[in-house]
């Protein structure tokens, strides 16, 4: 194999793991509005919602919007 081949091949290799990643991250970050609008509906208090998940008020409304933004 090429250098030129074997850097191509690391390249695709670090790519394919940003992905999955990236892909992680986003649905933690889905898996926690989920959990955080479901204790809402639920109608538990912001205090215990925050002692839950370490996300106050305003960090979930820019979640909601952040992960709005990226489904369009």
């Amino acid at each position: 194999m090429s250098y030129a081949q074997q850097l191509l091949q690391e390249g695709r290799q670090e790519g394919r793991q940003e992905g999955w990643r990236g892909g992680r991250e986003e649905g933690e970050r889905q898996g926690t509005l989920k959990a955080v609008e479901g204790m809402l509906r639920a109608g538990v208090t912001w205090d215990v919602i925050e002692t839950a998940t370490g996300l106050d008020e305003s960090r979930f409304q820019a979640l909601k919007k952040s992960l709005s933004a990226s489904d369009k």
